[in-house]
C-alpha cells in the first residue's frame, strides 16, 4: 500500500477504514506489504522523519517489521498492525473457533540491515519490499500454486539469508536507478503542465524528496 493509504489508514476509525480499503480486497491477498511512517500530525503532510516496511504474511497470519533504524517505528508499526487486522483477516473467518480468526502476531525483523546513515530509510523499503516480492515469484515458479505456504515458513536463517542480499551499496545503486526513472518521467512530462507539477518532478530528480 502507498504511504499516503497507510497514513489514512492509520487516521481512519475502523468502520471508515473498512469502507474506504474495502476496493482493495486486503482478505484476500497473500502478501500485503505497507510503507510506515512516523509522522502523528495529519495537519503536516510532509511530516516524519522515519520509514520503514511492514509485511502481512497470510499463510502464518503474522505481521512482520522490518525496519531499517530499529526500534524507531516499533510503535507505530503496532498501531498499523492493529489498524489493519480486521481489513487483511478473511471474511469468512469471523467465527471466534477459528484458528484463521486470531489475531495476527507483530513480529520485529532484527536480521533487518540497518542504513549507515540518516536519508535512506525510504531505499531501504523499496529494498525490502523487492526482495520479499522477488523470492515470492521465485517460489511460485517452483511450487505453484503451494507457493506461499512453503514461502513464508522461511526459517529465521533463511529469512537472515534473504535480507542479506540488502547491503548500503545496493542500497546506493538503487537509489540511483530511482532516481534515474524519475527523471525519465520527468522528461515526459506535457510543456503545459502546471507550474506546480513541473517544480515538484524537478525537485525529484535533484533528489529533494525522499526516497
Amino acid at each position: 500500500m502507498p504511504g499516503a493509504a497507510t497514513f489514512l489508514l492509520l487516521n481512519s476509525d475502523p468502520t471508515e477504514a473498512a469502507i474506504i480499503f474495502d476496493a482493495l480486497k486486503l482478505d484476500e491477498k497473500q502478501l500485503v506489504l505497507f510503507a510506515v511512517n512516523d509522522n502523528p500530525d495529519v495537519e503536516w503532510a510532509a511530516g516524519g522523519a522515519h520509514w520503514s516496511c511492514l509485511a502481512y504474511h497470510r499463510a502464518t497470519n503474522t505481521f512482520r517489521h522490518y525496519d531499517s533504524s530499529a526500534p524507531h517505528n516499533s510503535r507505530v508499526a503496532r498501531r498499523l498492525a492493529d489498524a489493519a487486522a480486521p481489513l487483511v483477516q478473511s471474511r469468512g473467518d469471523s467465527s471466534s473457533n477459528s484458528s484463521s480468526a486470531m489475531f495476527p502476531l507483530l513480529v520485529e525483523v532484527a536480521a533487518t540491515p540497518q542504513q549507515k546513515n540518516s536519508n535512506d530509510c525510504g531505499v531501504y523499503v523499496l529494498a525490502v519490499a523487492r526482495e520479499l516480492c522477488s523470492s515470492l515469484a521465485h517460489a511460485q515458479q517452483q511450487h505453484g500454486s503451494a507457493a506461499e505456504a512453503c514461502w513464508w515458513r522461511l526459517s529465521d536463517e533463511q529469512e537472515t539469508e534473504l535480507l542479506q542480499q540488502i547491503t548500503p551499496a545496493g542500497v546506493a545503486n538503487m537509489r540511483e536507478e530511482l532516481l534515474s526513472v524519475i527523471s525519465s518521467l520527468a522528461d515526459h512530462v506535457p510543456a503545459d503542465e502546471s507550474a506546480n507539477g513541473a517544480a515538484a518532478a524537478a525537485a525529484a530528480c535533484r533528489g529533494e524528496m525522499l526516497l
